[in-house]
């Protein structure tokens, strides 16, 4: 009896070593038995978010983009209700500030108005939630532009009414009998370049990828005027704030 005791002892404590240190993390016992450790798969996952967070910030902070957009300008005082414009332009930065080099020309008529316009500048632009894919933006910068603009203008000029040769040493001379006015529609071409300065607000969609989506409102401030010298008579004229709503592409390399 005390050698049947003996031998159960002794398979009860090989059974408990066995068992011990046979089960392992892979070893399948019922829940709670062993300590839960996150299989393979699990680590993957979490790699692969922390790769795609990584890549995202680094998309954010760190890459040129190359900008082209379409736009349309409207300048109040001109006969033009909209004149259409494209962008080219560089940015590039860190975190929620961006750097802006853009250029923009414009150029319409409406049958007697033309206008044109090119257009340098250099600014910033500070974006909120900018680790979100929708992330609004303020702006501003410097620019230098050139400007064109024609313009028919109807004048009250001195005309002839009524003319007759007159012969001064036997040479026919044309002269005026009759002075009188009348209206007449007169070609004037201004011309100017210079600085101005320029604020801009709007949104960038898919922020946080490769390929971006902006839409914008500009407003820009020539700090200069057009002038022309045509018809003998020297005059110049100041434009409005010119306004103008773009939508444009923005690629990461």
């Amino acid at each position: 009896m005390k050698n049947l005791n003996r031998y159960t002892s002794l398979s009860i404590l090989l059974f408990t070593l066995i068992y011990v240190g046979g089960c392992g993390a892979t070893t399948t016992a019922p829940n709670g038995w062993l300590p839960l450790h996150p299989t393979s798969s699990e680590n993957v996952t979490v790699n692969n978010a922390e790769n795609i967070l990584l890549d995202a910030k680094s998309i954010v902070n760190e890459r040129i983009g190359l900008r082209l957009g379409v736009l349309g300008t409207s300048i109040p005082g001109i006969d033009i209700n909209v004149i259409p414009g494209a962008e080219l332009g560089l940015s590039f930065g860190k975190g929620p500030l961006i750097v802006d080099l853009n250029s923009r020309l414009f150029s319409g008529s409406d049958q007697d108005p033309k206008f044109t316009s090119l257009s340098a500048a250099i600014g910033g632009r500070y974006h909120f939630f900018h680790k979100r894919n929708i992330s609004p933006y303020l702006g501003g910068g410097l620019t230098w532009g050139y400007m064109h603009y024609e313009k028919v203008e109807r004048e009250l000029r001195e005309v002839c009414l009524d003319w007759d040769l007159e012969f001064i040493l036997f040479i026919p001379i044309p002269v005026c009998k009759e002075w009188g006015h009348e209206w007449k529609d007169i070609l004037y071409t201004y011309e100017g370049r210079g600085f101005g300065a320029y604020a801009v607000i709007g949104v960038e969609f898919l922020h946080l990828h490769q390929s971006r989506f902006n839409i914008e409102l500009r407003i820009d401030n020539p700090l200069y005027e057009l002038e022309s010298d045509a018809h003998g008579s020297q005059r110049s004229i100041s434009l409005d704030i010119p306004i103008s709503l773009g939508i444009s592409l923005l690629h990461q390399f």
